[in-house]
């Protein structure tokens, strides 16, 4: 597993009853190098998340022990097969393979995305090939945006009502 190896391992954890203890200081630095998983490929990462999450609920056999979680990691796991079509869609796309017509057309959430994204789409071509941004597509620019999915609150909710 190299996807989110820290995640697994915590969420392991808990799974099996274990607590934790926050404590308010940093005790490691986190470092972003050129062959980090930051910088793979959206395909690989969200295929290897997806194993690891299908891994995750049948290894730790969470369905009838802790169903809320269960609930919350399907969720996610929908959440990122309908991202990995739609960047499989891009892949093909780009490619100018027929299939992305196929695969649009098998997939109709595809559509909805597209429509939804083509205002930030062209809000960063203008950044970039109007005013020159060359940040504007870089992995860090938008760390401050709100999080389209909040799985990580409907995960504590979860855990709390487990517990």
């Amino acid at each position: 597993m190299k996807v989110g190896e820290d995640f697994w391992l915590t969420l392991t954890c808990l799974a099996r009853g274990g607590k934790f203890l926050l404590v308010p200081e940093p005790y490691y630095y986190y470092v972003v190098r050129s062959n980090s998983l930051v910088y793979t490929s959206k395909l690989a990462y969200l295929h290897q998340n997806c194993a690891s999450t299908l891994n995750f609920i049948k290894t730790e056999q969470i369905v009838k022990s802790l169903p809320q979680l269960a609930h919350a990691l399907t969720e996610n796991y929908q959440t990122l097969q309908r991202y990995f079509d739609y960047f499989t869609f891009l892949e093909l796309l780009q490619q100018r393979k027929w299939q992305a017509v196929t695969a649009l057309l098998s997939k109709p959430y595809i559509s909805i995305y597209i429509a939804k994204r083509i205002p930030g789409i062209i809000h960063r071509r203008i950044q970039y090939h109007l005013l020159g941004n060359k940040t504007v597509y870089d992995i860090f620019h938008r760390k401050n945006a709100p999080p389209k999915h909040d799985f990580y609150s409907s995960l504590k909710k979860a855990l709390s009502k487990s517990s």
